[in-house]
């Protein structure tokens, strides 16, 4: 079972478009690192399930988009909503693919209501991903 196996029944699902310089790469790591299911492979684009999102990685030419990364304003990522989960996920990043962290965990905004833990990943084409778990029980997050 993938860790994040897509879910096509949910009611809505989430479209999210990013750069890929090398989309066997890119294919390499939303499969093994992320836990996705590339379901439509084409020419110029890979097309990835994760839970309720569909995640396509258009190829890019570096010189196209050859500015410093950076991860505000340029990132997307996941909340999981059991510390559990998070954990085991964390773990297995941290095991298994920890060349790929970019920032290793810490907690945001301690004492908040939005408190949560979170790291954050770098994909082959620098594309930033925030993995979080918020720590109170609520559901305005």
């Amino acid at each position: 079972m993938k860790i994040l196996e897509p879910d096509f029944n949910a009611a809505i699902l989430i479209h999210i478009a990013i750069k890929a310089y090398d989309l066997e790469k890119a294919k390499t790591f939303y499969c093994d690192v992320m836990g996705a299911t590339a379901f439509r492979i084409m020419e110029d684009r890979i097309t990835f399930g994760l839970k309720n999102m569909q995640l396509v990685c258009h190829l890019t030419k570096e010189d196209v988009l050859a500015e410093k990364a950076s991860f505000y304003p340029n990132h997307f990522g996941f909340t999981f909503r059991n510390i559990a989960a998070y954990g085991k996920y964390y773990d297995r990043i941290m095991i298994n693919f920890k060349e790929h962290v970019h920032q290793f965990e810490s907690i945001r905004f301690k004492d908040r209501a939005d408190e949560h833990r979170t790291f954050i990943l770098l994909d082959p084409s620098n594309n930033f991903i925030e993995i979080k778990c918020y720590l109170k029980n609520h559901t305005s997050f």
